[in-house]
């Protein structure tokens, strides 16, 4: 049986996605845009809840080093 990556694998891809989201609404935020306002700011808002999200995710999935690690397999990170 073939064995996939845990969920948390995915998110990293999310943590990348989501830079740009926030790196192409800051830069028509501060150099000016062809595109509505609103939806700069709502680009920006949805980058940066994304960012915090995937990057919580990936930091508990991988980096904290404890039994609470947010995923249900304990032998998966330690």
């Amino acid at each position: 049986m073939i064995k996939l990556p845990r969920a948390e694998f995915f998110d990293i891809f999310g943590l990348g996605t989501f830079g740009v989201i926030v790196f192409v609404s800051a830069r028509a935020l501060f150099l000016g845009s062809s595109i509505p306002f609103w939806a700069v700011i709502f680009l920006f808002f949805v980058g940066v809840a994304g960012l915090i999200i995937d990057g919580t995710t990936v930091y508990r999935a991988y980096f904290r080093r404890n039994n609470n690690s947010g995923t249900q397999d304990s032998s998966v990170v330690r």
